[in-house]
């Protein structure tokens, strides 16, 4: 049988270690039935927002990034 290298025992180690730190939230969907799986609500609501940085450079306003951001809110709460 082969020796496991250290740094995979480190590894498994170390997510061993979060796991036990973070037990209460981990599998927290399945205590919960309305808590999601993931965390893709939250990121897909940034996305957009991102999007808008990386072609425009930067909004060109506070005004304007607060339309932005109205228009974002009033979109994604259509598509929930």
């Amino acid at each position: 049988m082969r020796k496991m290298p250290l740094w995979r025992i480190m590894i498994r180690k170390k997510l061993l270690n979060l796991l036990s730190k973070r037990k209460g939230s981990v599998l927290l969907f399945v205590e919960n039935s309305k808590a999601p799986f993931d965390n893709n609500l939250a990121e897909q609501d940034l996305r957009m927002t991102k999007l808008q940085q990386k072609v425009s450079g930067t909004f060109q306003s506070e005004t304007g990034a607060q339309n932005f951001a109205i228009a974002l809110r009033f979109v994604n709460l259509l598509k929930k």
